[in-house]
């Protein structure tokens, strides 16, 4: 029969090893002992020299009045005696040392130097109902808190996170989590003042129907964390060249066995525990298990026989786990020859049973001609909303509409019309029955400059009765498809492309993609460099011109060029290229036909997915060799934190609620009413406003958020990229050597060079007349002058001249700052003055405010510790722009560790601080 907590026995150890006077800082901490948590905070308020145990009221006071710097003080720390809290060790402690649970938490606050803030902390603590007992730590500067939780072992690392989140959101103090471990020790300290509740158990313990609510609300978040016991050695995954299986396992296993993990006597666990890492870099569990088998090569032991071993690392790699990327050719899978209209009445079926439907099919299918097919036969009005102006213009078999262009009667009235994403408000009023979404990978690949369209057909498609999504390329929306609604097609002789793998690193120090580019051009191919980096286009424009290369060139500045026309109206570029560059602009919707010579892409570094999938396909017809340039590595992979990002919508949207409920309370300023703020952090809410004025989860926003892991894993991680890319058909082929072109470098990054310096020159002439008052303001085709010019128009909207400091304009990073850290100064300003605050404005606000309130001046946080604050209070930016909207702070050469020093103060740089008007940038 169980105990109550107060009787409960907890283990008491002593440091035998003599330290201090031998000068061992070894410890050798023996069990000596137990004790009840009554008999503790006694041991604790008499320093010791009761209950056996030695005095240590001269240690904890040496502690207290010396720095950790101190020659003796970690030798004086090792003299205390400890206990711990949360087990009663039957002989000696560790992992696996038997031990009765006791059901009792240390939550430790450290690195509490404000003398009044630690005090506040241990009154407020004293006031909550569960403290059990509470008393200062060895070194003065923090506060050790204990309670009582019913005896469920099973739940102890679940239980001891969620109270963490709790105490840190009630009172805005992070707890070291190291100590949720059960076999964790707590030195004694010393504190005449420590706080014990005296009530029964039955008062005093949290409820299981506390924990359970607990759980409900913290739950998710609690369990992305690891037992520090679990943690995994890390290691060099740069020293794994090779992504081959076996090499790839020997490598990483001939780093283990430097650090003495292997098939060995107490090193067992610990190297199924390592290799179960694998899966964080590309390794599949079948992989892995297989390989490690074949080093056991039959040494089981009876507690790890072959079952054993499988079944561990199952269960090791079923933690934190990294699903293998599956392919969208899972089920219903469709097989034509050539058109999808050859499986017409399948689709057919399946649209008006389910009413929403998703067709992947390979470029070239007749995705477009099938839709136009279903719609005449069934009788239906048909929207098509395609993501370019290029992709409606090429329809010209039925009626389009884009850009500013007005729905006329005629469109109201046809059966099917085609017309851009941004369009669909405009369409609403032909009450259409059926919506297709056109290369609707888009909705997410382009979710970060096409928000607002994005929410904006979230809206309108609850409208139709009928939802038809078509891409070549399905994965961005995977989540919100099922095997259901998913419908696969595959040509029976699928064209297969061949690439190569570029790995710099082979081919010397300070190669770039561009230098690999350059030098492995054919003189009778059309090389095409694929690169979102119009600058770097720019200057191998320059080199190619001078060169004598004919060389198309392709982006957003000149699609009245001949060559960006001829590809989107004709399909076509003249044999005469030797060159095409290209952005992003041309990688989905258009076809490049009637090439008489080969083609060869290169991908340059950090393409996307659909980068890669899309653009290949314009040059189908050519069988184009692609070259991909790529670290070869195997980085670590990332995963999707859908349970953080839900929260934040509960949270969001909690808030957002609040916001328009106390703005009907509030009166506007009407002088500043037009120019209210609607935001001050530089990141998206995950929530929106839909057409009823009820916030709801921005759904794409959470396939975005996913569709950036699957880039980032595929950019750190080349076996992931392959395994990506094979879903589309590709096969990787083996890479040929290249020697690069010296001069070729040389020149472009001269080319470079002065092109910088001339920029420079002539934004820093700018800058100076705009400070002087004397720039003439106009409408410059260079993107970054008028981006110079837009911040300035802002900032001094707000701010004096003489506080507007050139680096405010050319630097993007200093621009926001000064721009959140006055927008921030603007809704505190309207808060203050209970005036109305658009809701997404406030949402920020109060994050602010909260960080404002966790963070202290004169404090050092490590990098770690501010990114779990920022990630505790749903702040989703970086450091600079939160912390530094507020703070002025100093960090280390590595940024490792911020030192808070003071406070931003706007109010000195404002033109006029009675009349500042608020201006949206957003």
């Amino acid at each position: 029969m169980k105990t109550g907590h107060n009787n409960r026995r907890i283990s008491i150890a002593i440091n035998k090893n003599g330290t201090l006077k031998d000068g061992n800082s070894q410890p050798n901490y023996k069990r000596e002992f137990a004790y009840t948590i009554t008999e503790i905070y006694e041991i604790v308020k008499s320093g010791g020299g009761i209950y056996r145990v030695p005095d240590f009221k001269d240690n904890i006071a040496y502690l207290r009045s010396h720095n950790k710097e101190d020659e003796q003080y970690g030798y004086r720390k090792l003299e205390l005696p400890l206990f711990t809290p949360s087990a009663d060790f039957k002989w000696k402690f560790g992992l696996n040392a038997e031990y009765d649970y006791s059901g009792i938490m240390c939550f430790d606050f450290d690195n509490i130097y404000d003398r009044d803030e630690l005090q506040q902390l241990v009154r407020e603590l004293k006031k909550w109902a569960y403290t059990k007992l509470l008393f200062l730590s060895p070194s003065g500067h923090g506060v050790k808190l204990f309670v009582m939780v019913p005896s469920d072992e099973t739940q102890h690392d679940l239980v001891y996170r969620c109270l963490m989140l709790q105490l840190e959101e009630r009172y805005g103090k992070g707890a070291d989590e190291k100590c949720v471990n059960i076999n964790r020790g707590c030195y004694f300290s010393y504190d005449e003042d420590a706080f014990f509740n005296q009530l029964d158990d039955s008062d005093s313990v949290v409820s299981q129907e506390n924990i359970d609510q607990l759980i409900k609300n913290y739950g998710a978040k609690a369990s992305n964390w690891r037992r520090e016991s679990d943690e995994y050695v890390e290691f060099d995954f740069k020293k794994v060249t090779s992504p081959g299986v076996k090499q790839m396992f020997n490598a990483y296993l001939a780093q283990l066995e430097e650090k003495r993990i292997g098939w060995m006597d107490g090193k067992r666990d610990s190297l199924v525990r390592n290799v179960a890492k694998l899966k964080w870099h590309g390794m599949t569990f079948e992989e892995c298990a297989a390989e490690l088998l074949a080093y056991v090569n039959g040494r089981y032991t009876a507690q790890l026989t072959e079952k054993e071993v499988v079944s561990k690392l199952r269960r090791l790699w079923g933690q934190d786990l990294i699903a293998a990327p599956q392919s969208v050719f899972t089920s219903n899978i469709y097989q034509i020859d050539d058109y999808l209209t050859e499986q017409k009445e399948s689709i057919k079926s399946e649209l008006l049973s389910k009413g929403t439907i998703y067709i992947n099919a390979p470029t070239g299918a007749g995705k477009t001609t099938l839709v136009k097919v279903l719609a005449a036969e069934l009788g239906m009005k048909m929207d098509i909303i395609m993501p370019t102006t290029a992709l409606v213009n090429q329809q010209s078999e039925i009626p389009t509409m884009t850009g500013s262009a007005k729905l006329t009667q005629e469109l109201r009235d046809a059966e099917v019309i085609a017309t851009t994403y941004n369009s669909i408000r405009k369409i609403e009023v032909r009450e259409s029955q059926i919506l297709v979404i056109d290369e609707a990978h888009s909705l997410v690949s382009d979710y970060a400059y096409k928000r607002d369209v994005i929410r904006d057909i979230q809206n309108y498609i609850a409208r139709y009765d009928y939802i038809i999504y078509l891409s070549g390329s399905m994965i961005p929306l995977q989540g919100r498809y099922s095997d259901d609604n998913l419908l696969s097609f595959q040509k029976k002789n699928a064209f297969n492309y061949k690439y190569q793998i570029v790995d710099l690193r082979t081919l010397g120090n300070g190669v770039t993609d561009r230098d690999y580019f350059l030098s492995s051009m054919h003189p009778d191919a059309l090389n095409v460099y694929y690169k979102n980096d119009k600058a770097e286009l720019d200057y191998i424009y320059e080199y190619l011109s001078k060169q004598g290369y004919k060389v198309a060139y392709i982006n957003s500045d000149n699609k009245d060029s001949t060559e960006y026309k001829g590809i989107v109206e004709n399909q076509t570029l003249g044999n005469e290229y030797d060159v095409l560059l290209t952005t992003c602009l041309i990688q989905a919707g258009v076809n490049i036909k009637k090439l008489n010579k080969p083609v060869r892409i290169t991908f340059g570094s950090r393409c996307t997915l659909i980068d890669y999938v899309q653009f290949v396909a314009r040059f189908r017809e050519n069988n184009p060799a692609i070259f991909i340039v790529h670290s070869n590595k195997l980085g670590k992979l990332r995963v999707v934190a859908n349970d953080d990002l839900k929260a934040r919508v509960r949270s969001e949207i909690a808030l957002l609620q609040k916001a328009e409920e106390r703005n009907q309370e509030r009166g506007i300023d009407w002088d500043n009413y037009h120019h209210s703020v609607s935001k001050i952090l530089n990141s998206n809410t995950l929530v929106f406003e839909n057409l009823d004025g009820v916030y709801v989860q921005d759904d794409f926003l959470f396939l975005y958020h996913a569709y950036e892991v699957i880039n980032s894993n595929i950019t750190s991680n080349v076996r992931e990229l392959k395994r990506y890319l094979s879903m589309h058909n590709f096969t990787e082929v083996q890479s040929a050597a290249v020697a690069i072109d010296a001069n070729a470098k040389k020149e472009v990054d001269s080319i470079k060079r002065n092109t910088n310096e001339e920029r420079k020159k002539r934004i820093s002439i700018m800058v100076s007349a705009m400070l002087k008052g004397v720039h003439v303001f106009g409408k410059s085709r260079d993107k970054k002058i008028r981006e110079v010019e837009e911040r300035f128009k802002y900032l001094s909207g707000h701010l004096s001249l003489a506080h507007i400091t050139p680096d405010m304009l050319t630097s993007l990073k200093k621009y926001r700052e000064v721009e959140s850290r006055l927008k921030y100064y603007l809704v505190d300003k309207a808060e203050q003055g209970n005036f109305t605050v658009e809701a997404t404005a406030q949402l920020d606000y109060v994050k602010l405010r909260h960080l404002e309130r966790v963070l202290m001046v004169n404090t050092t946080y490590s990098m770690i510790e501010l990114k779990e604050k920022m990630e505790r209070l749903q702040i989703d930016s970086t450091i600079t722009g939160a912390v530094g909207v507020i703070f002025t702070y100093t960090t280390d050469s590595a940024k490792r560790n911020y030192k808070i020093t003071g406070k931003h103060d706007i109010k000195p740089m404002l033109k006029d601080v009675s009349n500042c008007q608020m201006v949206a940038l957003f």
